[in-house]
């Protein structure tokens, strides 16, 4: 989620080589890989959770009213 709201100026051994966030559909792979992050970690790595509540808290509030949303359908 860093590299993609950096646009990759996040410095770390992991995630997606420069060309993957640019591009017409930049944007569009940013939204998607908040999603696949959010999605793993609420499910499978609670501590990661809690990061992204800390540190993205109006997001990961959103994230839950969409998953709460699909469950209760």
């Amino acid at each position: 989620m860093l590299q993609g709201a950096t646009f990759d100026a996040y410095p770390g051994s992991v995630g997606h080589g420069p060309p993957y966030f640019g591009g017409p559909n930049g944007f569009g792979l940013r939204s998607s890989e908040a999603w696949a992050e959010m999605f793993d970690s609420q499910f499978a790595n609670p501590q990661a959770w809690a990061a992204i509540e800390r540190y993205f808290p109006e997001s990961a509030k959103l994230f839950d009213e969409m998953v709460k949303e699909e469950v209760t359908r």
